[in-house]
C-alpha cells in the first residue's frame, strides 16, 4: 500500500516518536510510506526517518483551507491509499481534504485520554468530523470505550492499537534493582519521572507528596525530573520551582531539564513516578517497563492494563496522601520485590510493547479496511 503519514512537526513529543516508529515499521513490511509535515524547524525525529529512507513533505503552516489545499496536492502526487494522522490538528485538516476529496482511505489517531470524559469546543468539532474517516485509533481502551459511547454511529470504525516503544530499550541489559542492598537508601537510591513540566504533570502533586512522605518516614527520597518546562505555562513553572525551595525540597526534587539518554536515565533509577492526571497510555511508562523499572503511575485510564499490581503501584494522581502513600510503601518494600516487579515489568513490555506489535496491528487494519470495509477489522485481534 502507499500510504501518507501526516503530523505537525518532528519535534520530540510522545505522538511523533509512534508516528515515526509506525514509519519505519511500515517501510519494513514492504509499503511505500511518505511523512508530511508543516513545521519542518523541529526536525528531532529526522534522522530516524532518513535511516528508514523515508521521504519527508516539508509543508507550511498557512490558513485551514491552504492547508486542506497542500494535503491534497501531497495526496494526489503520491498517489496515497490511506493517509493516517496523529493530534486534533493534523486530524482536522486531514479530515476535511477527506470531505473534500474522497479518493484515499483516512485513519485518524487519538494520542492522549478524556479523564474527566469532556471534550473541548475544538475537540468536539474535530470528532464530529470523525465520520469521514475509514478509521480511528486510540492508544488507550478507555478512549476507545468512551469515543464508541459518545460517538455511536462510527463506533465500528473505532480501535485501540496501544504504543510501542523503540526497540533499543529491550537492547538494553535487564536492571537488576535488588544488586547491593535490600533496603533503600536515601543517599544513592532515586526515582526517576519523565515529562514536560506543566500542570497536568502534576508537578504540584508530587511536591505535596513527598512532603507528606517527608513526616511519615523522616526523609523524602530522591526524585529526578527530566523534560523541558512548558513554555506556555512559565508562571507555573516558575511558582513550583519556589514551592521546592519553600518546602525545603531543593536537594530531594530536582528538575534536570532535558536528557538525551532517557534510556540510560531510567535505567540509573530504582523507579519511575508518573504523576500526570491526563494521558491514556503514557510512553514513558512503557519505556520504564521496557527497561525493567516499576512505574508508580496514576490510577486513570489504561493504568491497571500497564501496571496489573505486578509490574508497579498505583495511585490516585488527584490525591496527594494516594500518591505519597504509593512512594512510601514502595521506598519501604523489599529490594527483592521491587526486583522482581521489574522482571515482570520487562517481560511483559517484550510481548505486548515491541515496535513490530503495533505496526502488524496498524498494517492488519489497513489491509482489512481496504478489502472488506467491515467491523470485524476493529476486533481484538488488531489491538482493541
Amino acid at each position: 500500500m502507499r500510504i501518507l503519514l501526516y503530523l505537525d512537526s518532528l519535534h520530540c513529543g510522545g505522538a511523533q516518536r509512534q508516528l515515526c516508529h509506525l514509519a519505519s515499521g511500515l517501510v519494513s513490511l514492504g509499503h511505500t510510506v511518505t511523512m508530511a509535515v508543516y513545521y519542518p524547524e523541529y526536525d528531532h525525529f529526522r534522522p530516524l526517518l532518513e535511516k528508514h529512507a523515508v521521504p519527508l513533505v516539508e509543508l507550511s503552516k498557512r490558513s485551514t483551507w491552504g492547508m486542506v489545499r497542500d494535503l491534497s496536492q501531497v495526496i494526489a502526487r503520491e498517489k496515497s491509499e490511506w493517509v493516517i494522522s496523529f493530534l486534533d490538528g493534523p486530524c482536522f485538516y486531514a479530515l476535511l481534504a477527506k470531505a473534500w476529496r474522497r479518493d484515499f482511505k483516512l485513519c485518524v489517531g487519538e494520542r492522549s485520554a478524556s479523564i474527566d470524559r469532556k471534550f473541548t469546543a475544538r475537540q468536539r468539532v474535530v470528532r464530529e468530523l470523525y465520520r469521514f474517516a475509514d478509521l480511528v485509533t486510540t492508544n488507550s481502551n478507555f478512549q476507545t470505550a468512551l469515543l464508541k459511547q459518545r460517538f455511536p454511529s462510527i463506533a465500528s470504525r473505532i480501535a485501540t492499537i496501544h504504543n510501542c516503544v523503540d526497540d533499543l530499550y529491550f537492547d538494553l541489559p535487564p536492571t537488576d534493582l535488588a544488586v547491593g542492598h535490600e533496603n533503600w537508601n536515601f543517599d544513592s537510591d532515586w526515582l526517576a519521572v519523565v515529562g514536560r513540566i506543566d500542570p497536568w504533570k502534576n508537578l504540584h502533586g508530587l511536591i505535596d507528596a513527598l512532603v507528606q512522605v517527608r513526616d511519615r518516614l523522616g526523609r523524602s527520597p530522591k526524585v529526578r525530573w527530566a523534560g523541558r518546562p512548558s513554555e506556555a505555562f512559565t508562571e507555573y513553572v516558575e511558582d513550583q520551582r519556589r514551592r521546592i525551595i519553600a518546602n525545603d525540597l531543593n536537594e530531594n526534587l530536582e528538575l534536570i531539564g532535558n536528557v538525551d539518554d532517557i534510556p540510560g536515565f531510567l535505567g540509573a533509577s530504582q523507579g519511575l513516578i508518573h504523576p500526570s492526571t491526563l494521558e491514556g497510555f503514557p510512553n514513558v511508562v512503557c519505556e520504564a517497563l521496557a527497561v525493567g523499572i516499576p512505574a508508580l503511575i496514576g490510577d486513570i485510564a489504561d493504568a491497571k492494563l500497564l501496571i496489573n499490581h505486578h509490574r508497579g503501584m498505583l495511585f490516585d494522581p488527584f490525591s496527594t496522601e494516594s500518591m505519597a502513600a504509593a512512594i512510601t510503601n514502595y521506598v519501604e518494600m523489599p529490594g527483592l520485590l521491587r526486583a522482581r516487579m521489574g522482571i515482570a515489568a520487562r517481560e511483559w513490555a517484550s510481548r505486548e510493547l515491541r515496535e513490530s506489535t503495533m505496526v502488524a496491528r496498524y498494517s492488519a487494519l489497513l489491509e482489512c479496511k481496504s478489502n472488506h470495509a467491515s467491523s470485524a477489522c476493529t476486533s481484538n485481534g488488531t489491538g482493541a
